[in-house]
């Protein structure tokens, strides 16, 4: 596929005449802190052709898709080719691009905890509790830390974390 990448000052202008539409693939937590103006959301893991046709946009307007920094938007555009008659873009740089370049943003003032870090502080407070059970109560508990151990190699071999999809299922990571 040619490269679909649009810097953010190109984007903005496309928005603003009409030309594309801004769609939003962060978790919700992160959205929550912070969004591009007047764009949509989409979470990456919902993104789909029937999820793209229920927007009713034509085919000659662009989608650019956007995430924190560009990577998962770029990933989105090589997995997913053809969404919307591939008439789909991704922003350069992301929302960093966009706010380095001064282009409208808007705060919800709701911070949350990104969802990396919860499934962090989630993972590593298991790995405390399953090895202090297992140092203290019976040492069967250190094979549920060599699970969750086993679990973060995983995820930092394949890109997939478990965790983090059970954790974006929670109230709080979804939209409302």
């Amino acid at each position: 596929m040619e490269n679909r990448q649009v810097d953010a000052d190109q984007a903005q202008q496309w928005v603003h005449s009409g030309e594309a539409v801004l769609i939003d693939i962060r978790t919700m937590p992160e959205v929550m802190a912070l969004e591009i103006a007047h764009s949509l959301y989409m979470p990456l893991s919902l993104v789909s052709a029937k999820r793209i046709e229920q927007l009713q946009l034509t085919e000659d307007k662009k989608i650019v898709f956007f995430c924190r920094s560009g990577n998962r938007s770029a990933s989105l555009l090589e997995a997913q080719p053809n969404l919307h008659g591939g008439n789909i873009w991704s922003l350069q740089g992301g929302l960093l691009s966009w706010q380095r370049r001064g282009l409208p943003v808007a705060t919800k003032g709701q911070q949350a905890i990104s969802l990396e870090r919860q499934t962090h502080i989630t993972v590593g407070s298991l790995i405390l509790l399953t090895a202090f059970l297992g140092a203290t109560i019976n040492p069967s508990f250190f094979g549920a830390t060599a699970f969750f151990g086993a679990g973060l190699l995983f995820a930092g071999l394949s890109g997939t974390c478990m965790m983090a999809k059970m954790l974006m299922k929670l109230p709080w990571n979804r939209a409302a």
